[in-house]
């Protein structure tokens, strides 16, 4: 390995991370945007104001009248008995006038309109096992054929999307999935007596598996949505209501040419409400065991893997074949350092300063791009500020510099004016975002500069605000800025990046707000999470395949597929 391609490398991985700070910050800009919104509309409906933007069914609006009007309980129908588990609804007064409905389902208080969908698509599940055969068996429920043909569809099109990812962040496509052939057609690498079809299939009932699980702990322990949480879910699944009206079909239809004969909107409609409920209680169960440990716990993983939660800032430059050991013996700061990587790199538009620096890093990720000797090296506690050495390995050598020895990062408190450019922005969306924030940013600049001013000026723009950040949050550009140790309080800065516009007001470190141990929080709760997972679907959500219908399923599923192979492959003729 030359010299250039091994500094290339490292730029790749710095560039990989950078992209994994972004995502980061487009994540929690998110959130924070949906819990503003949630506070907004929560408070428009509980002072009796009607919420814009928010679907209402008209049967729900119905029963919402009668409640108000009559003060009884309305007591709706029984669907019919012995075809499936379905729930009788009984609604509850609607004192607050609340735009939805709600009934008991199971021991949990849900809107009526999930009732209603998860009831006829019981029915719905029930008529299709009948006529198309059961897929699977997953704890007490059968899988309809053409359920599993929506999963198993699904999961090509996630497959899709690794293969996509794969090409964009390496150059090619090194999944072991070939977009050329069917499921069915091809191997799969890592178990070569598994066809990708068998992966695929594996995945779906794993896939089912966590959704009900995760869905009947929720109704157990009683979770709730807020109205834009129930909102948000019914805007999710009638999309395809509103597609199939404008294509001149039926929901029905049209969930029968995307996916199977024999799919209902219903059913559709079941599974996007049981993944909500799921995706809630698994997230608000891994805060609860976040919420649980004690510090003497936390100090003990500490204890246990130091390696991964310290840091260091330095340097690394590797060397291709011989080298002057002079002129690496008469490198004495950083300065120097930079200079010698410069000077010896064969390409003229080499920036060392940027290439070589090592700033936040953990021991993987030392190790992965330089080697166990490198990163051993720069993590052992002998490690002092200033130290430089030279690390021979088998194939070349390495000069390392020791900015800061390893050490327990803490977060930074920031006032923040963002403007991300999310994933689903063109280009007019992002000169918008931008427009915005140079406007924000010229209001600053005229202003006194105060903190006062600036959390003023953002309240007023509806940003977010005030906010703790670790190192891997921002965008490289910011966190490098924000972590640089001559910051200072009312320090600010305008940033124009590839992933958005930031202005960052510095408020100050945060000495007794560690990164490690939101991070070993994080992993605990998931081993925690994971273990209680393991244990429920051991115990209640045993699967048993149905092969010969699984076969029948997976041989409709490729029609499809190859329809939308050669959909694909028309498209791409044509760009050409």
């Amino acid at each position: 390995m030359n010299k250039k391609k091994a500094a290339d490398n490292a730029k790749k991985i710095a560039e990989k991370k950078a992209k994994a700070n972004a995502e980061s910050l487009k994540a929690k800009q998110k959130e924070e945007k949906i819990k503003a919104k949630v506070q907004e509309k929560e408070a428009a409906s509980q002072s009796k104001k009607p919420v814009k933007g928010i679907i209402i069914a008209a049967a729900a609006l119905v029963l919402a009248v009668a409640v108000i009007l009559t003060g009884i309980f309305v007591v709706k129908p029984k669907i019919e008995s012995g075809k499936a588990t379905t729930v009788p609804i009984v609604t509850e007064p609607n004192t607050n006038k609340s735009q939805y409905t709600y009934a008991d389902y199971k021991g949990a208080r849900m809107p009526v309109e999930f009732i209603e969908v998860l009831n006829q698509a019981a029915l719905d599940s029930k008529a299709a096992s009948k006529e198309y055969g059961v897929a699977v068996t997953i704890g007490d429920r059968e899988i309809s054929m053409p359920e599993f043909e929506m999963y198993y569809y699904d999961e090509f099109h996630v497959q899709l999307n690794t293969v996509n990812t794969a090409i964009s962040e390496k150059g090619y496509n090194g999944t072991g999935y070939d977009t050329s052939k069917l499921p069915d057609e091809q191997k799969y690498p890592a178990d070569t007596s598994m066809t990708w079809a068998d992966v695929f299939t594996v995945n779906v009932i794993n896939q089912m598996t966590s959704i009900f699980e995760g869905f009947d702990q929720a109704i157990k322990e009683g979770v709730e949505f807020s109205v834009i949480e129930i909102a948000a879910t019914i805007n999710h699944y009638e999309r395809i209501k509103s597609y199939a009206s404008s294509k001149g079909v039926t929901p029905d239809e049209r969930l029968a040419d995307v996916y199977a004969p024999g799919l209902t909107y219903n059913m559709f409609c079941a599974k996007e409400i049981m993944l909500a409920y799921a995706e809630k209680y698994n997230t608000l169960k891994r805060e609860e065991f976040k919420n649980s440990y004690t510090q003497q716990q936390l100090d003990a993983e500490l204890k246990a893997n130091k390696d991964s939660y310290t840091r260091i800032i330095g340097r690394v430059y590797p060397i291709d074949g011989d080298y002057v050991a002079s002129e690496v013996n008469a490198i004495r700061s950083e300065e120097d350092f930079i200079n010698y990587a410069n000077n010896n790199y064969p390409d003229g538009n080499y920036n060392a300063e940027v290439v070589t620096a090592c700033n936040y890093s953990d021991k993987e990720t030392i190790s992965t791009v330089f080697g166990d000797e490198v990163a051993d090296w720069m993590f052992s506690e002998d490690r002092v500020a200033g130290e430089i050495t030279v690390i021979e390995t088998q194939l070349y050598a390495y000069v390392v510099y020791i900015k800061k020895p390893a050490f327990l990062n803490t977060s930074r408190e920031i006032i923040s004016y963002d403007a991300p450019y999310y994933s689903d922005y063109d280009d007019a969306a992002k000169q918008n975002a931008k427009t915005e924030a140079e406007a924000f940013n010229k209001k600053w600049e005229e202003s006194d500069k105060s903190e006062q001013t600036f959390r003023k000026l953002c309240s007023d723009a509806g940003s977010t605000g005030e906010s703790a950040v670790f190192s891997t949050y921002y965008y490289y550009q910011v966190t490098d800025w924000i972590y640089d140790e001559s910051r200072k309080k009312g320090d600010y800065k305008y940033f124009d990046t590839e992933e958005g516009c930031f202005l960052i007001y510095y408020l100050g470190e945060n000495t007794d707000d560690y990164e490690w141990m939101s991070t070993a929080k994080t992993k605990l709760s998931n081993q925690d999470f994971q273990n209680l997972y393991d244990s429920i679907v051991k115990s209640d959500y045993p699967s048993k395949e149905n092969s010969s219908v699984i076969k029948k399923a997976q041989s409709r599923a490729n029609v499809v597929i190859k329809q939308y192979m050669e959909e694909q492959s028309s498209k791409a003729a044509a760009a050409q």
